[in-house]
């Protein structure tokens, strides 16, 4: 097993899942997820009461939206890595998610070709109906995460699990998946790290639109995450919640282990101060899950706020690599490197999503599935330029992915051993 897998601690039963609606046709869902964060300040690591709507929720779509104040994360919801009762009838058995591919011999496994290229490659969704941002950035955070990524690529992608008929999520990740596949293999190549003037040709190119040609066209669809998850509002860290929920109770004990991959840290700004990432890694180290391989961070902020103080909070949490050492070092702890910062945009009810380019950690691509909303704004850019831009349009940093260092280098050390 891991050792990675074996750092998790402070780990509780999780509460039982709620039922499922009948299942509905995914292209032509309205997706909205079930509003299902708790309501009311943190008490400890307790366990987040799913069935207890709050009284006031925020939509994802843009149209005829009335804007309302997130409510605070219970402490409960932190428990997203809490170790699950063993499902009935599945024998314990040790999983390591860094076993070779069987059979794989001298040739590299899936995982270690993974980590070996020079960036993920990178496609923007569709959103026709203007609701399902939350999806698209929540894909985007896990897919451009090494940890996330090589462990499903190498245990959950395609025929390697199966999922149950109630594994509605875990079907919905996996179809993604290969269609955000199939539009790589469509063009053929894999995103190289880009060179100065291929970043600012990049950042000038339009945006692709559904009705588009050529491979920037090819837009990936969201409909099969819309019915997974359900009609409801859109909630990032409530849908990080239901995938590891899901995972957790899975016949797949490789799916159960993923789950424990990743721990919720929820951070609400003082009176009169805005939240930092040391109050975050302060709260980690309390709850002893510091070392978990992935810390996704939930900022609770102002419903309304202004262009410098959405950059003032942006300048507070991305990476800025002032010195050059400092890739290495500057993230959550020092030992942990941001993968993905979404962004709320309050004004228009929207998310978008920043994730870290892995051949250029100093850069990150900007996603954003309604491009109209943000004319003009670079697809490629460094992290230092970031800040500027959440000014700009007006978006609240909302969540951040963050990946262990140790986890990221460890699973390409025994996908190679």
């Amino acid at each position: 097993m891991m050792r990675i897998l074996r750092r998790l601690t402070g780990k509780q039963p999780h509460p039982e899942p709620e039922p499922e609606g009948p299942p509905q046709d995914a292209c032509g869902l309205r997706a909205r997820s079930r509003s299902r964060s708790p309501v009311g300040p943190s008490s400890g690591r307790g366990v987040p009461d799913f069935e207890s709507p709050p009284p006031t929720r925020r939509r994802s779509s843009i149209g005829d939206r009335p804007l309302g104040a997130r409510q605070p994360l219970s402490s409960g919801v932190a428990a997203f890595g809490a170790q699950q009762p063993q499902a009935p009838g599945i024998p314990s058995r040790r999983c390591s998610l860094g076993r070779p591919s069987v059979g794989g011999g001298a040739q590299p496994s899936r995982r270690s070709q993974a980590l070996s290229r020079r960036s993920f490659p990178h496609r923007d969704f569709e959103n026709p109906e203007a609701e399902t941002c939350w999806l698209s950035c929540l894909f985007q955070s896990l897919w451009h995460s090494v940890v996330f990524h090589t462990a499903f690529e190498e245990h959950l992608a395609g025929s390697k699990c199966i999922p149950g008929p109630e594994e509605r999520i875990l079907a919905a990740l996996q179809q993604t998946w290969a269609a955000y596949k199939r539009e790589e293999a469509a063009e053929g190549q894999q995103q190289p790290l880009l060179s100065a003037a291929d970043s600012a040709a990049d950042a000038e190119r339009p945006a692709p639109s559904p009705g588009g040609e050529g491979p920037e066209a090819r837009l990936v669809p969201a409909c099969e995450l819309a019915e997974a998850f359900g009609r409801g509002y859109g909630d990032m860290s409530e849908a990080l919640a239901l995938i590891q929920d899901e995972l957790s109770q899975s016949s797949s004990p490789a799916a159960v282990k993923i789950a424990e991959l990743m721990v919720l840290v929820p951070v609400s700004a003082m009176s009169g101060s805005l939240p930092v990432p040391e109050l975050a890694w302060q709260q980690a180290l309390d709850w002893q899950v510091s070392a978990s391989p992935l810390i996704a961070v939930d900022l609770s902020s102002e419903p309304a706020p202004t262009g410098p103080s959405c950059e003032l909070l942006a300048r507070l949490w991305v990476p800025s690599f002032a010195q050059a050492s400092s890739i290495e070092t500057e993230g959550l702890g020092r030992g942990h490197r941001m993968v993905a910062l979404v962004c709320f945009m309050w004004n228009v009810q929207h998310y978008v999503a920043f994730c870290c380019r892995q051949s250029d950690p100093k850069r990150c691509v900007f996603f954003n599935d309604l491009p109209a909303l943000t004319a003009g704004a670079p697809k490629d850019l460094m992290w230092s330029e970031v800040p500027e831009l959440c000014g700009r349009f007006l978006l609240t940093p909302r969540l951040m992915l963050y990946e262990s260092l140790a986890a990221a280098k460890e699973v390409g050390h025994e996908s190679a051993a």
